[in-house]
C-alpha cells in the first residue's frame, strides 16, 4: 500500500474528529440551515472512526502472518487497553465523583465498574474505546470461527435491530430493553450497534489490496455514491444509505493521493487526542457562552475555542512524549 493512502486516512480521521467535537458543542443549534447541512455528516463521524480504526488492524490480523493464531489480536487488545487505562487515570475524578461506584458499595460498585469498563462508559468518550475493543475481538473471533460473511451478517442484523427498534412490535423489543436496563441505557452508543462498522472494517481490510488494484475504475463510482448518499441524507434518514455512505467515504480516504509529509502523521495523533480531550475542555469552556451570550456567533466561537485548545493540549502531549522519562505520554494516543 502506498504511503499516501495512509495520508488520506489520517486526514479523514482528523476531519471526523472535528465533527465529533461539533456533535457535543453544537455550534449550529440556532441555525436551521446549518443544522440541516451538517447533521448528515455528523451522523457518520463516529461510524467512520470505527471503520478507519479497524481497517488497518484487520488487514494485519488477516494477513499471512496473522492467520497463525490470536497473538496479533492480543497485542492490539493490550495496546487499546493501555490507552483506555491511561485516560481512565486522567478522568478518575469523573469516575469517582460523577458515578455511583463508591456509594454502591462492595461488591455491587465493583461489578458496576467492571461492567461499564467493558460494555458501557466510565468517563466521557470511553464508550468508543470499550465498544471498539469488544467489537474487534468479537468480529475477529467470528471471522476465524464462522467466517467473514457470517459475522458480518450477524453484526448487520444486530445493527438493524437496534436502529429499527421503534418500528418493531412490543414482543420483539425484550432483548433491547433488557440490555438498556441492565447493561447500558444508550444502546446505540455501545458495541451491539457499532459492531457493524468494525465488521465493515474487516471486509475492507481483507480486500483492500484487490480494491486498490482497481482504483481507477472504482474511484469515480465511490465519489458519486458519496455525493448521492449525502444528498439523500438531507431528506431521508435511512440506515442503508448510511452504510453505503460510510463505506464510500472511507474508500475515498484510501484512494485519494496526497503528498507524503510529516504533517499527516501529526494530525493522525491529533485525532484521538482531540476526540478524548474535547469532552473535558468543552465542559470548562461552556462558561464562555454564559458570559458572552447564547447565539450562533458565540456558539461557533465556543466551538473554535474548544478545537484550538484541544489541539494545543494534543501538541503538548506529542512534545512531552519525546522527553526522556516522559515517553509514557505516547500511550495517550
Amino acid at each position: 500500500m502506498k504511503s499516501e493512502t495512509y495520508n488520506g486516512l489520517d486526514l479523514l480521521k482528523f476531519i471526523m474528529a472535528l465533527f465529533v467535537v461539533m456533535i457535543h458543542v453544537k455550534p449550529n443549534v440556532h441555525s436551521e440551515i446549518l443544522t440541516t447541512i451538517f447533521n448528515p455528516i455528523l451522523s457518520i463521524a463516529v461510524p467512520i472512526f470505527f471503520v478507519l480504526s479497524s481497517v488497518l488492524i484487520f488487514k494485519k490480523l488477516t494477513s499471512v502472518n496473522g492467520r497463525g493464531g490470536y497473538a496479533p489480536l492480543v497485542r492490539y487488545s493490550k495496546r487499546l487497553a493501555i490507552l483506555y487505562f491511561c485516560w481512565l487515570i486522567i478522568d478518575i475524578w469523573f469516575v469517582l465523583f460523577k458515578r455511583t461506584y463508591i456509594s454502591d458499595g462492595f461488591p455491587k460498585g465493583c461489578f458496576e465498574f467492571v461492567k461499564d469498563l467493558i460494555l458501557g462508559s466510565t468517563f466521557p468518550g470511553s464508550w468508543f474505546l470499550s465498544a471498539l475493543l469488544v467489537s474487534v475481538v468479537l468480529v475477529y473471533v467470528g471471522y476465524r470461527t464462522i467466517g467473514k460473511f457470517a459475522i458480518v451478517c450477524i453484526a448487520l442484523l444486530i445493527s438493524l435491530y437496534v436502529s429499527c427498534i421503534d418500528f418493531l412490535p412490543e414482543n420483539m423489543r425484550g432483548l433491547y430493553e433488557w440490555y438498556a436496563t441492565n447493561v447500558r441505557p444508550e444502546v446505540g452508543l455501545s458495541f451491539p450497534s457499532q459492531m457493524i462498522w468494525v465488521a465493515i472494517g474487516l471486509i475492507i481490510g481483507i480486500n483492500l489490496d484487490n480494491v486498490l488494484l482497481h482504483k481507477k475504475t472504482i474511484y469515480p463510482w465511490v465519489i458519486g455514491l458519496a455525493i448521492v448518499c449525502y444528498v439523500l441524507s438531507l431528506f431521508w434518514h435511512s440506515i442503508f444509505v448510511k452504510y453505503v455512505w460510510v463505506v464510500s467515504v472511507c474508500l475515498i480516504a484510501f484512494f485519494i493521493e496526497l503528498p507524503d509529509k510529516p504533517v499527516y502523521k501529526r494530525i493522525r495523533n491529533y485525532s484521538i487526542l482531540i476526540f478524548l480531550f474535547h469532552f473535558s475542555i468543552a465542559g470548562k469552556m461552556s462558561l464562555f457562552c454564559s458570559f458572552v451570550g447564547d447565539s450562533l456567533l458565540t456558539n461557533w466561537l465556543y466551538y473554535i475555542l474548544v478545537v484550538v485548545i484541544s489541539i494545543i493540549f494534543a501538541e503538548v502531549v506529542l512534545r512531552l512524549e519525546k522527553i526522556r522519562y516522559l515517553e509514557f505520554f505516547k500511550y495517550l494516543h
